[in-house]
């Protein structure tokens, strides 16, 4: 029998809200000018990119996942490149993206940590190239949240909700420095449409989800009728509405995004 192992990340995921009406009614009626993506059958996991730790919901390391380090290393290193953080004077003094090579309210309803069920969807080079010593403590990419995806044969995949950065943990939301850190939704999606681009080729098992533009949907009818529909695709067990400046932040409350889960077939 194994001992669950606690984390030494301080990070868990964020908690989102699960009612869909009172999203809907809080933003003027309707769920136009959001994003959406499938709320996955499968695990949900965060990677703290300082500890490389695969961590549940519940705050326990997730062993077993070595094959995804690598791939996750990759997504890091070039968020790094992206962000243009300054790395620790441990590290040598280089800027992120000199030598990164090849190396995812309370008011809203009753909030959930998703700690169970959330659906399947869908290299070479320096992987080691930064050490988790070298991550700096703010900016770049502070770490993904995501779902484990188990598959029949093989290693389970890994499927990117979120990427979100060192700088909007440090900081309060809404003080200076999380504004200029800040991973906004918009940003992140075309990130890591610029990284997968390259990257699709050396990841295996990472890919990020895809998020899509959610029609007006201006009433609760619309709203059952479109769910009804979405829900019904294999693996799905649910939906994620996201505003598009939502920011991920670790260990708080989501603001501005909700999620609903569907039935379990």
């Amino acid at each position: 029998m194994r001992i669950a192992s606690m984390a030494k990340s301080p990070l868990r995921q964020m908690r989102y809200a699960d009612d869909v009406e009172a999203f809907r009614l809080a933003r003027g009626g309707h769920l136009g000018g959001t994003m959406h993506c499938a709320r996955y059958l499968g695990t949900r996991i965060l990677w703290d990119a300082a500890t490389e730790e695969f961590i549940s919901p519940e705050g326990v390391v997730v062993p077993g996942l070595d094959h995804l380090t690598a791939e996750l290393r990759m997504v890091r290193d070039r968020g790094l490149a992206a962000f243009g953080s300054a790395l620790p004077p441990h590290c040598g003094g280089r800027g992120a993206g000199e030598g990164f090579g090849e190396s995812d309210g309370e008011g809203a309803g009753q909030i959930s940590g998703e700690s169970a069920g959330d659906a399947a969807g869908g290299g070479s080079g320096n992987s080691a190239a930064t050490p988790a010593a070298c991550v700096p403590d703010v900016g770049g990419v502070g770490g993904m949240d995501g779902v484990l995806i188990p598959v029949q044969q093989g290693l389970p995949h890994f499927r990117i909700y979120d990427v979100f950065s060192g700088q909007s943990e440090a900081a309060p939301t809404g003080s200076e420095g999380a504004d200029a850190g800040n991973m906004t939704l918009w940003r992140q999606i075309n990130l890591l449409a610029d990284m997968f681009a390259e990257l699709d080729s050396k990841t295996v098992y990472t890919r990020p989800v895809q998020y899509f533009h959610t029609p007006s949907l201006d009433s609760e009818k619309r709203v059952t009728r479109w769910l009804k529909n979405w829900t019904t695709r294999p693996g799905c067990g649910g939906v994620y509405f996201k505003e598009m400046e939502f920011v991920y932040q670790p260990n708080r409350t989501a603001q501005g995004a909700c999620v609903v889960r569907g039935r379990v077939r």
